[in-house]
Order: structure tokens, then C-alpha cells, then sequence
């Protein structure tokens, strides 16, 4: 009973606390081991090549991201707005009245499918392309970009940005079906695969060429394994329709992605331009580690997306649910960003270890670098929470203006200050256009975020006087320096608590949606073994075979408001859930409706949904039959003993 206690105390907004909470840790445990992994590349890359060597390939790396950018901006994002109404760099106005256009029809399956496939075919083609083209004309390239590099490095790095791509666009198909552990599992693949081949293929010889030869290679084959995991979603096409569609319905956010992109590799080419290459690997180097916060705080931004497409826009009030979330989420993500700082200012010198000796003269890079990828992830929330009119126009304009900023600030600073210049020169313009637009959009949104100010700037008091306090006294500990530094950033969380800005109580209610966030996800195997043969059978019938509540319903001898109310009372067992606001025969009958109107073609499915309804009690019902209906097969069968091979592909509309 604890589990309908729960549901019943936090209501719509701690059933989406809690599936957030579910997604953001399991994605938070993807990026703990990418960042891990991270880590690992630098600590082994920095090694089987020489300093300067992993400059050069730093230098290659970004133009595989000018790649990935670019073909993002023509074909990749347009086609995750078209399939899915979403894309990770921006929420693209889904469900937001502000927003500048009104949202499009949602495709069906079959359109679905064709617009991923062509979105994929024409990536891949233009990668081969593009890489050809690269390699027969890498000379004028390499004299612009890079300077010291081969026709064929040119090319596979090409290769590397558009495989990249296809592997972006692949594997975001599981982030956008709300299965999360497939997507984190993909991307772990990804890290590990290129990293192992890079490795190899540079400890055999061949050295930078072999490096991103190996990159290209085990990005290739990570694209290959989510194309064949996600096959289900998509069909081989390429329609000229398709296309100018998917050019059209990306180019809203043509502008933020290259702001976004020119504004984070900006400093890193001048200091190519300024600096010797050796000083680009330190640079690098300690920028990836860096990073580290950025990572972890874009699980938070990863997971939110999905869930804003999901059951909650079912709701009745989903913006107040919405909003009122996303204010706790700000104040939880700005925390966690400064204890992070924290981290990075005390365990520095630890941190560069990852590297060999040569690399110690970054440590100090590593919390300024580590500020500059805190703020821009914190004008990315920013974005995305707020709700203004014209918010992408806005948004551009501040990306242009944080990149001038930036080439300026760099031309200045890195002749007179190095690389510490260089990473001055990116903090200032993130941590200013960050509080600008945060300001705008609370003094201009139709629904402002409420933050307690008062205990971000205690927060960022006891931080100062932290940090102040712990150096001092690490350095009257000789030879323990490093371990006591350590514990105090770990410790760090605790001092917040003891000091109350951030409150026990909340530390609770966190504590609270964890286990119902967990019990969503690993007790659901158990409890759905328990269940009798019969509520098996209509589950299966219902949700697995996409028979009709009608056909169902007469192969089970039930009427239709018996099956209905039946429905209801299996998926309430599953999801340890209690109704409140409907009878079970509404919320089954409601649950149908819904359905088909999801399977069918009509623009809003939403139509056949009274407003002037509570349906926080429908929303979690869905959420719960969405997840047992998303279950792989061998899964389902190894609970229910009920074989593969029943599974039809009738809908319930065509019923």
C-alpha cells in the first residue's frame, strides 16, 4: 500500500516528478559512465600520442563537428521536429501556447517511419559524399582549417561527423519512444568502440591517420547496432518531398544550432590560430574534463523532452505542471552546478592526473573551462523553460552576440594571457547572455518561474567561503592535500543541508519520488508475473496485439464496461496506483479513446478528451499501459510465458 500512498500524496505533478526523476537517473548514470569514459580517452589517447600529435587530432575532431553541425542543421533536426515534434537542443514550442508557430499535425506510424528513413538515407549520402569530396580537395581545406593535416585525415573526419549524425538521429529514437537504458546503452557503445579502435589502430602505427581512422570506424559501427535495434521505426526511403518537409520544419532552429556550435569551438580554433599545438592538446584536454558538468546537468535537459511529449499533455493543467516542475528542476540544476564548481576548484590537480606529467600546466583551466560549459547549459534550460513569444529569435540573436563577444574577448586576451585568456574570454559572454535571457524571460514570460532567489545567493555565499576556508587548510597537510580536498567536494551537498538552503524536507520528497520512480520501473517485472492467466490474457490481447476493447472484450466473455473497469483495475495492481478522480470503467473507456485517437490520422489527439476533466488519474494510467506496451518481446514472454509469435499488427481503430 505504500506505493498508492505515494501516487495519491504528490498527485499529477509528483507522478511527472517522478518519471523525470526515473529518466534524469538513469540517464545521469549513462553520463556518469560516458564522463567516465571520457576521462578514460583522455587518459589514453594523451598517451599513445605525442602532445602535439593530439592536437592535430583535437583540430580533426572539430571539423567532424563542423560536419555533424552542419548536417544537423539540413536534415537531422528537421527530421527529429517532423517524427517526434522534439530534438534536444530546443523544445521546439511543443505544447507551449507561446510558441511562434502552432504545432504541426502529429504523423502517423507509416509517415513516421518514412521520415526517419529518408532523414537517415539522404544522411548517409551526403556523408559519402561529402568525405569524397574532401579527400579530392583536402589540400585548400587543410591550409584553412587545420594546417598540418593529410587529404585522407580530412576525409575521415568528414566521415567521423557524418557517421556522427547518423548515429545521433538513430539512437535518439529510443530516447524519443521514452526508453531511455536502450539510449544510454547505445551511446556507451558508441564511446567505447571508437575509443578501443582509436586505440589499436594508433598503437599499430598508424598514429593520427589510424586515431580518427579508428573514430570513423566505431562510430560506423555503433550507427549500424541502433539502426538494427531501432529497425522497427523506420523504412529505407528517400522522397523529395520528405526532404524539402524536413528542411522546412528544422530551419526554426537553424540559427540556435550554429550560434551554439560557433560559440563552443570558437575559442579552441583560435587558440590553433594564436598558440603552438601543443597548447590546443592542454587546452582540450582540460576542457573535456571540463565538460564533466555539463554532462551530468544535460541528463536533466535529455529527459525532460520525451516527458513533455508524453502522458503529461494529457493532463488538464499540463503548463501549470509544467511550469511548476520546471521551477524545482531550475533550482536543483543551478545547485548541482554549483557544487560541481566547487569540485572542480578543489580537485583540480587531481583531476589533470588523468593525463600524463606534460598536461599539469591545465589544471588550473579546468574550473574556468568548467564555469564557461555550466553556463551555456544553463542558458539552454533557460531556453527551454521559458515561455516567451519569439523566444527563438531572441535566442539567436543572443548566440550571435555571445560569439562576437567571444572572438573578441579571444583576440584580445590570448596573445597577453595564453590559454588562461582563452578560457577567460568563453566565460564571460555564457555567464552574461545566461542571466540576460533568464531576466528577460522572467520580466517578459506570460508564466515567470518561481525560484527562491534568496537561497541561490546563500548557496553561492557558503560555496565562496567554502572553497576559502578548505585550500588554506589542505595546504598545512602535507601529503594529504589531495584526499582532503576530495572529501570536502564530496562533502560539499551536506553543508548546503546543515545550513538549510536546501531544505531536509525536500531532501525527503526526493528521497520519496526516487522509490516511485524505481518501483516504475523494476517492480513492474515482478508484479506483472503475479498476475492470474486471464489478466495476462487481456493485457496481452489489448496492449501487446492491439486487438479492439471490443474484440477483446467478446473473446473474454466480459461485457465492454466489465472489460473496461477490468482494464483499469490490472494496470492500477501494476502500477501500485489508486484512482481518484474517475470511476474505473471511465478511466478504461478514456484510456480507449485516447488510443485510437493516437492510431488514427486526426490532428488533435486530444479531440475525444473532456478538458474540464482532472486526468491526472488518465495520465498515469497511460504512462503505465505505454510502458507495458513498449516492452521488448522476449521480456514480455519471459514474465507472462505467453509466446512471441502471438503478436498481430491490427490497431485498434481498424478494429
Amino acid at each position: 500500500m505504500a506505493g498508492v500512498k505515494r501516487s495519491r500524496r504528490f498527485g499529477a505533478l509528483g507522478t511527472h516528478g517522478a518519471r523525470m526523476l526515473n529518466f534524469t537517473s538513469i540517464l545521469a548514470v549513462g553520463a556518469a559512465s560516458a564522463t567516465l569514459l571520457a576521462v578514460v580517452r583522455i587518459a589514453v589517447l594523451t598517451r599513445v600520442l605525442e602532445i602535439s600529435v593530439y592536437g592535430q587530432l583535437t583540430l580533426l575532431i572539430i571539423t567532424a563537428g563542423l560536419v555533424m553541425m552542419l548536417l544537423r542543421m539540413a536534415i537531422v533536426t528537421g527530421t527529429l521536429v517532423t517524427a517526434f515534434r522534439g530534438e534536444e537542443d530546443d523544445d521546439l514550442g511543443a505544447g507551449d501556447s507561446t510558441a511562434e508557430a502552432p504545432p504541426s499535425p502529429e504523423p502517423t506510424m507509416s509517415e513516421s517511419k518514412a521520415i526517419l528513413g529518408t532523414g537517415l538515407t539522404a544522411t548517409l549520402l551526403i556523408t559519402v559524399l561529402a568525405s569524397s569530396l574532401a579527400y579530392l580537395f583536402g589540400e585548400p581545406l587543410n591550409e584553412l582549417l587545420i594546417g598540418s593535416t593529410t587529404s585522407l585525415q580530412i576525409a575521415l573526419a568528414v566521415l567521423l561527423g557524418g557517421f556522427d549524425a547518423t548515429f545521433h538521429l538513430s539512437s535518439t529514437i529510443s530516447r524519443y519512444e521514452r526508453l531511455p537504458v536502450r539510449f544510454v546503452l547505445l551511446q556507451l557503445f558508441n564511446a567505447v568502440s571508437g575509443l578501443a579502435l582509436a586505440t589499436l589502430l594508433a598503437l599499430a602505427g598508424l598514429g593520427l591517420t589510424g586515431a580518427i581512422l579508428g573514430l570513423a570506424s566505431g562510430t560506423l559501427l555503433s550507427t549500424l547496432v541502433a539502426l538494427w535495434t531501432n529497425r522497427h521505426r523506420f523504412t529505407l526511403h528517400l522522397s523529395p518531398s520528405y526532404l524539402a518537409l524536413l528542411s522546412k520544419r528544422g530551419a526554426p532552429i537553424i540559427g540556435i544550432t550554429l550560434g551554439f556550435w560557433i560559440f563552443r569551438h570558437t575559442d579552441l580554433f583560435l587558440v590553433s590560430r594564436y598558440l603552438t599545438e601543443s597548447d590546443v592538446a592542454l587546452y582540450r584536454a582540460a576542457a573535456r574534463i571540463g565538460a564533466i558538468a555539463s554532462a551530468f546537468l544535460g541528463a536533466v535537459l535529455l529527459a525532460r523532452g520525451p516527458l513533455l511529449q508524453g502522458p503529461l499533455r494529457d493532463t488538464a493543467n499540463p503548463n501549470e505542471i509544467a511550469s511548476a516542475a520546471d521551477a524545482r528542476l531550475f533550482t536543483y540544476v543551478l545547485l548541482l552546478g554549483l557544487w560541481l564548481l566547487v569540485a572542480f576548484v578543489l580537485t583540480r590537480d587531481l583531476l589533470i592526473m588523468v593525463a600524463p606529467p606534460e598536461y599539469s600546466a591545465a589544471a588550473p583551466l579546468i574550473p574556468l573551462l568548467g564555469l564557461a560549459a555550466l553556463s551555456v547549459t544553463t542558458l539552454t534550460l533557460t531556453y527551454r523553460t521559458s515561455k516567451l513569444k519569439r523566444k527563438k529569435s531572441l535566442m539567436v540573436g543572443v548566440l550571435l552576440a555571445m560569439s562576437a563577444t567571444l572572438m573578441l574577448l579571444s583576440v584580445w586576451l590570448i596573445p597577453h594571457l595564453a590559454l588562461t585568456g582563452a578560457a577567460l574570454a568563453s566565460i564571460f559572454p555564457a555567464l552574461f547572455a545566461s542571466v540576460f535571457y533568464f531576466v528577460v524571460s522572467q520580466r517578459y514570460s506570460d508564466s515567470p518561474l518561481t525560484l527562491h532567489g534568496m537561497r541561490l545567493l546563500a548557496a553561492f555565499v557558503i560555496a565562496v567561503v567554502y572553497v576559502l576556508l578548505i585550500l588554506p587548510l589542505g595546504g598545512l597537510l602535507n601529503g594529504y592535500e589531495l584526499a582532503l580536498n576530495l572529501v570536502a567536494a564530496l562533502a560539499f551537498p551536506a553543508g548546503l543541508i546543515v545550513c538549510r538552503v536546501l531544505p531536509l524536507g525536500e531532501v525527503r520528497s526526493l528521497i520519496r519520488l526516487l522509490s516511485l520512480a524505481r518501483s516504475t520501473q523494476s517492480d513492474w517485472n515482478h508484479r506483472v508475473s503475479l498476475l492470474g492467466d486471464d489478466d495476462l490474457r487481456l493485457l496481452t490481447k489489448y496492449l501487446r496485439q492491439n486487438t479492439s476493447a471490443r474484440n477483446t472484450s467478446a473473446q473474454m466473455g466480459l461485457s465492454e464496461a466489465a472489460f473496461f473497469a477490468r482494464l483499469t483495475r490490472v494496470l492500477c495492481r501494476v502500477g501500485q496506483y489508486k484512482m481518484d478522480s474517475m470511476s474505473e470503467e471511465e478511466a478504461g473507456r478514456r484510456l480507449d479513446m485516447l488510443r485510437e485517437a493516437r492510431g488514427s490520422e486526426i490532428a488533435d489527439p486530444h479531440t475525444n478528451l473532456s478538458a474540464s476533466v482532472d486526468n491526472s488519474d488518465l495520465a498515469s494510467i497511460e504512462a503505465i499501459a505505454t510502458q507495458l506496451e513498449s516492452m521488448p518481446e522476449r521480456r514480455w514472454h519471459a514474465m507472462t510465458g505467453i509466446p512471441v509469435s502471438t503478436k498481430t499488427t491490427t490497431s485498434n481503430h481498424e478494429q
